[in-house]
């Protein structure tokens, strides 16, 4: 005989295991039954850990996609849709969306300036 703590709806439950059962205060669950649920639950935690760390993997891939770039780091491909951002001689912070074309970032690349990738536009739905 082993006792073991559950938790239930924020309660928690003394559970005393038997050679041949479970038993709370007031519930009986023969092993058997018991070890199903168990293998069960097992089996939908694993599934939702991978779920998670699928939404984990899409989430870091989207990050890096959406992150702030240095202009003088790297560079987008010519036509590629972006937004801007920059410091001015004046100290005046632009931000806009543009596209790049090579003599816009030729400019940028004397200055401290960003970009980032756009998002794609979304799909047209009838």
């Amino acid at each position: 005989m082993s006792e073991l703590k559950a938790i239930s709806s924020g309660e928690i439950y003394k559970i005393i295991e038997y050679e041949d059962c479970y038993r709370t205060d007031d519930l009986y669950y023969p092993k058997s039954e018991a070890d199903k649920v168990i293998a069960e639950k097992d089996a939908e935690i694993a599934q939702l850990q991978a779920m998670l760390e699928e939404r984990n993997k899409q989430i870091g891939e989207l990050k890096e996609e959406r992150r702030w770039r240095k202009a003088s780091e790297e560079l987008p491909t010519d036509g590629e849709a972006v937004a801007v951002s920059f410091h001015t001689e004046e100290g005046k912070l632009v931000t806009s969306v543009d596209c790049c074309f090579d003599e816009e970032w030729q400019m940028m690349d004397d200055c401290e300036g960003y970009w980032m990738p756009l998002p794609k536009s979304p799909k047209e739905t009838k």
